[in-house]
């Protein structure tokens, strides 16, 4: 008998599968791009069915994390910090008002009850308008004891907290008067590390007979932007720039300190690498990277501001003398009269050698009074002052002590918003028979304030000569070594511009034209080279040459070649991986004296090769900024054509003169250049007539001090001078 059976057949699979661009499938060992594929295969009964492999193809998105930013310093003080006030309302005074001179409020509470006061930042004058609402203070008054409780906003920390309870709407100072000096109120904390909340109390007032208490809250608070190190001063943050060339994607980064972000433009305010991956609805990504840069924030802390202490010579006594912690010096007077002081910034362990002397203290010492001025040299401003004059070498703090800290001196000015001067009211000191004792401290700032990318001293808001030193003129023609050129030649800045790959430095917030050039990958590439073309228009310029751009093999070399008619002076490049170089501070800078390949005399050649220069670090591709100074060859006069030009007094301050003469009948045109090309002034003279000496007075009160180009055009030929006016601002 023969037994047949019967295996039901396998139904036919279908497998549906997706990749990204340029990615395969993997199946049973084989990679599949997308398309169909069917295949037959058999059951474990030996019985044959159907697959069909379908492989569908997504697009990818590119990532774009944007160019590399720089994390600037905060220009304000350490740890972005303000002296707070609690204010209550109509039940608040301002100190102001009762005669002393800084800001804040007493507040009084006549009953018990809990009260909430707005904690106000920074409001100058008691002008809540000039503020920031930091936060609030809540004041639990029960039972003869009374609870301060300071709660910051989002956003505010505390640094540090001084209270003040009482009967009397202020507290009495060592000498027995009012003060409204934090470091003399009886309840302090001054080291409270970033947080948010502090308490004092419950204190007692229930010994306090007369209708209710008042209440002075001072605080420091500070921002908080996730700084956790005191002594590293933070940043402001940069907006991270995401993009995606497909819309319907979501962003994710990721960077330093386990940062992590949803958001397509996070703010950050710590350096580092950060990865952007942006995702499809299919699931395809792709990621990018950008680095973010941190300033040198060394010397920006509190406006480039240092302590200061004064000092009277021999008859000083330095605290470290005596076992304090700090530097700084007590000085006696043992007679009256005038006396004056250095004033010493930065003096770290007394020893002025490694400070600044910023201005000096006068002591006016007569009739039984004393009064303080303190003055300030130029380059310096006051921030804050803080003053003791007692008969002993150092004022006492609440426990009883000697103290140095000068929040606990009795004279104190917080707010002197840039002063030059200030001078205190007389003191009496008519009880101390034995001479007096002074301790004069200030807070005092650098005044600068300003750029100076090419480190001559001078702001480059009031460069001469951008990009070189205005202070070195070795032939005292009033014009910087850096911008004097061959007076018989007409010579102008020039910028190399690789077309759709360039961007002009205008668009970028710089105050001068030029171009930064990309090249993303390697090979070679030929720019133009433009002279004077004012506002990056080429219009206003002058095609001059060529730069040639060899990138290979990790090197680039740069190549000018000019056109005939025109000579090579001077070359400045940057190289790099960054649109723009770095100055100090790390800041950009497009200044040319800064770039890193820097050949100031070339002596009229019509080519010039610089490198190989090594970028093989940049694995993005190169930025190239070439500078050069090109002067025409073709204005030279003929033996018997002579111009004779002339322009005094250099420098000059309203006017300036022009004397010339030829050897030939012409028309004269006299125009007047700024060095960015801008034409300001412009004179004509028709029919001039030979040998005959002019002069020409210019009015040149309504234009700001700076360096002129100055052309004089004749039928035969055209001679430049360069005048600058005035003397140089340095800082």
């Amino acid at each position: 008998m023969t037994t047949i059976t019967t295996y039901r057949g396998q139904e036919d699979e279908t497998i549906n599968e997706m990749v990204c661009d340029g990615e395969t499938f993997l199946y049973n060992g084989m990679e599949y791009e997308e398309g169909t594929y069917t295949f037959t295969d058999e059951n474990e009964n030996g019985c044959d069915y159907t697959i069909t492999l379908n492989v569908t193809n997504y697009i990818s998105p590119v990532a774009d994390a944007g160019e590399d930013m720089i994390l600037e310093c905060e220009d304000n003080n350490q740890n972005n910090c303000e002296t707070a006030f609690a204010m209550n309302g109509n039940d608040s005074t301002c100190f102001l008002e009762d005669e002393f001179d800084r800001w804040g409020w007493t507040n009084y509470f006549e009953e018990e009850g809990t009260y909430i006061m707005e904690l106000w930042a920074g409001a100058a004058q008691c002008d809540t308008d000039k503020g920031e609402l930091a936060g609030e203070v809540i004041v639990e008054y029960e039972d003869g004891f009374v609870t301060i409780t300071y709660n910051t906003f989002q956003g505010y920390v505390l640094d540090e907290a001084h209270l003040y309870v009482g009967n009397e709407a202020y507290p009495f100072a060592n000498d027995g008067s009012f003060t409204v000096a934090p470091g003399l109120y009886p309840y302090n904390s001054e080291v409270l590390n970033g947080e948010s909340t502090h308490s004092f109390g419950p204190i007692a007032v229930s010994d306090i007979v007369d209708n209710g208490i008042n209440i002075i809250a001072h605080a420091v608070v500070c921002n908080d932007l996730g700084n956790d190190d005191p002594d590293n001063p933070t940043s402001n943050g940069v907006i991270l720039n995401g993009n995606s060339d497909i819309t319907d994607v979501t962003y994710s980064w990721t960077g330093p300190n386990g940062f992590t972000s949803n958001e397509q433009n996070p703010e950050v305010f710590v350096e580092g690498v950060y990865t952007l991956t942006v995702t499809t609805l299919n699931g395809c990504s792709d990621s990018d990277t950008v680095e973010v840069i941190k300033e040198d924030c060394e010397n920006n802390n509190n406006e480039d501001c240092e302590t200061a202490f004064a000092m009277n010579g021999s008859d000083s006594r330095c605290f470290l003398e005596d076992e304090f912690d700090r530097w700084g010096w007590t000085n006696y007077f043992a007679e009256e009269g005038t006396y004056t002081m250095e004033l010493w910034a930065g003096a770290a362990q007394c020893d002025i050698n490694i400070g600044e002397l910023v201005g000096e203290v006068i002591v006016e010492y007569e009739d039984g009074f004393v009064t303080i001025t303190y003055n300030i040299f130029d380059g310096y401003e006051l921030d804050e002052a803080q003053l003791y004059v007692g008969n002993e070498p150092y004022p006492y703090a609440n426990n009883g002590n000697y103290t140095v800290a000068p929040g606990q001196y009795p004279y104190n000015v917080d707010y002197l918003e840039g002063e030059s001067m200030y001078t205190y009211e007389p003191i009496d000191v008519s009880a101390f028979e034995d001479g007096i004792y002074v301790i004069a401290h200030a807070v005092t700032c650098t005044t600068s304030g300003c750029d100076d990318s090419d480190n001559d001293g001078v702001c480059d808001a009031d460069d001469v000569c951008p990009g070189y030193d205005d202070t070195i003129d070795s032939d005292n023609d009033g014009i910087p070594d850096g911008c004097d050129t061959d007076s018989e030649q007409d010579c102008e800045t020039a910028f190399a511009l690789n077309g759709s790959d360039s961007s002009c430095f205008l668009d970028n917030g710089f105050d001068r034209w030029g171009w930064t050039n990309y090249f993303e990958e390697e090979g070679t590439y030929t720019m133009d080279l433009w002279a004077g073309a004012a506002q990056c228009d080429t219009d206003n310029g002058e095609l001059v040459g060529e730069v040639i751009v060899e990138f290979e093999d990790g090197f680039a070399t740069i190549t000018y070649n000019v056109f005939d008619g025109y000579a090579l002076d001077e070359a400045q490049i940057y190289v790099g991986g960054l649109p723009y170089p770095l100055a100090k501070k790390r800041r950009y800078t497009v200044a040319p004296g800064q770039y890193p390949y820097n050949i100031e005399y070339i002596e009229g050649g019509n080519t010039y090769t610089y490198g190989p220069i090594d970028v093989s670090d940049f694995n993005d591709g190169i930025y190239v900024i070439a500078h050069a100074v090109t002067c025409e060859t073709t204005t030279s006069l003929s033996n018997k054509d002579q111009i004779s030009f002339e322009a005094y007094p250099i420098p000059f301050d309203t006017e300036v003169n022009f004397r010339y003469n030829t050897t030939f009948d012409t028309d004269v045109t006299f125009e007047i250049y700024t060095l960015k090309g801008i034409l300001l002034k412009k004179y004509l003279i028709n029919d001039s007539k030979k040998n005959n000496e002019t002069v020409i007075k210019f009015d040149m009160s309504d234009i700001d001090n700076q360096l002129f180009i100055v052309k004089m055009i004749t039928n035969r030929g055209v001679v430049t001078r360069k005048i600058v006016s005035s003397s140089l601002k340095k800082y």
